[in-house]
């Protein structure tokens, strides 16, 4: 069964997760991190009282004057639920101007000056802003860092993975999973195609240097230790956030693999 994710912000979502039909997941933005309770609460009650959000400078409008915070807005984008007002980099691009300029009307309105041309339809406060500012004719961000950034926010890769590209190469390689390969033998060497999440350096007693890896592939996720030779020769190609190929052994101790 292939599971199908949304993450929307114009459709009424649970706050976590929601099972839809027999083969839909709805991600809710309560799943989203630094995305409080209260917030998505504020969201979801905006929508309920004026309708759909029609545009990113609509959903400033409207959520300013609910108190959202701007670097809330910019978790939003990033994580994907505003995807369907334009490109992630380009929303990004426009959203300080929009944000910005919210906040000068409303302290107009605030000290009686009210600037009918910087509210456009929206001038009485309530109700939904038509504006829609253009999105910069600019690079979209690259498949990578839209996928980092829903590493980051959501815990997931969302919109793909950051190895699928490479599964004819890993093929080539004859790769092995790190869920098949945690049910080799003892001392078997294996082959695999894997994002390197997390590295931890220490050094060790004699001086050495050394390190942890923490590796993730589409089959689930383990840790690598780099002894202190094969450290000095791979070290300037260990990366955070990099794929890579590694040869290891697999290793028994208490009942574990490493």
């Amino acid at each position: 069964m292939v599971l199908k994710f949304y993450l929307q912000l114009s459709i009424k979502v649970n706050f976590y997760f929601t099972i839809e039909g027999d083969s839909g997941i709805r991600f809710g933005l309560g799943g989203i991190k630094n995305i409080g309770s209260d917030i998505v609460k504020s969201i979801v009650d905006e929508r309920k009282d004026n309708g759909d959000f029609l545009s990113l400078d609509d959903f400033v409008s409207r959520m300013y004057r609910r108190g959202i915070q701007k670097r809330v807005i910019e978790y939003l984008i990033m994580s994907g639920t505003m995807d369907e007002f334009g490109e992630r980099n380009g929303l990004l691009n426009i959203f300080p101007n929009i944000f910005d300029r919210e906040k000068k009307s409303r302290s107009s309105i605030d000290i009686g000056q009210i600037d009918i041309f910087s509210l456009g339809d929206n001038i009485s406060g309530v109700g939904t802003n038509s504006q829609s500012t253009p999105l910069p004719n600019i690079e979209k961000a690259p498949k990578y860092q839209v996928l980092q950034w829903e590493k980051d926010l959501l815990g997931i890769y969302f919109s793909s993975h950051p190895l699928d590209n490479l599964e004819l190469f890993f093929e080539s390689k004859k790769v092995k999973p790190i869920k098949e390969a945690l049910e080799m033998k003892n001392n078997q060497l294996v082959v695999l195609g894997v994002m390197v999440n997390k590295i931890r350096k220490i050094t060790t007693r004699k001086g050495e240097m050394m390190a942890f890896l923490n590796i993730e592939d589409k089959s689930g996720l383990h840790d690598v230790i780099v002894f202190p030779r094969t450290y000095q020769v791979i070290k300037d190609q260990l990366e955070e956030g990099k794929p890579m190929l590694i040869a290891t052994k697999i290793s028994l101790k208490n009942d574990d693999k490493v």
